[in-house]
């Protein structure tokens, strides 16, 4: 008796498990949730951080003809041009080199090579401890000439200890890394 029980509730748990991974989206949007189009249409924004002008509306990047998704939907790849648009109107390359569990040595080597083989995304993290090496890499690429700093996207994280002060922590980063700017910062942690 009791196998029976135990047999008829895993029916039951497969039967609610199957018909979760079957639902679809919301019928008024009439567009999964997980639906990425790319827009090859749409202008590249400025990365380079040197002037702080405001970022594209939607209402810029909308055509006359009005067959765009709603705001709010994902549209922002561009598979193209190998870039994401990012809510901050700026543009970010979506194949990169990540630099966790590298020396300061092996980062700096990686990261030059990764930027002459045409990689324009550095992310790294202060926790890693390898951001000089990082910096070492990409200068080496510029005075070489393979890239420009204002082609590279360089995002680091900001890691547990920063929390109570961003702005210290980002210039720590940025003089670790001898770089003027950096794209991105993002707030690193265990959860």
């Amino acid at each position: 008796m009791m196998k029976k029980i135990s047999i008829f509730f895993l029916a039951l748990i497969l039967i609610f498990s199957m018909a979760g991974c079957g639902a679809e989206s919301d019928p008024q949007t009439s567009e999964p949730a997980d639906r990425v189009e790319s827009e090859p249409d749409t202008e590249p924004a400025d990365i380079t951080g040197a002037d702080e002008t405001e970022p594209p509306s939607d209402a810029d990047t909308e055509d006359e003809t009005n067959d765009k998704e709603p705001v709010g939907e994902a549209r922002a790849f561009d598979l193209e041009k190998g870039t994401v648009l990012l809510n901050s109107g700026y543009e970010m390359p979506i194949l990169g080199i990540g630099c966790f569990r590298l020396s300061q040595e092996e980062a700096e080597n990686s990261v030059y090579w990764a930027l002459r083989d045409g990689y324009r995304l550095i992310d790294t993290a202060r926790i890693y401890g390898n951001e000089a090496g990082v910096g070492r890499g990409i200068q080496r690429a510029i005075d070489e000439g393979f890239v420009t700093r204002e082609e590279i996207f360089v995002t680091t994280k900001m890691w547990t200890d920063d929390y109570d002060d961003g702005a210290a922590a980002i210039d720590a980063s940025l003089d670790r890394f001898g770089l003027d700017y950096i794209e991105s910062c993002v707030i690193h942690g265990i959860t």
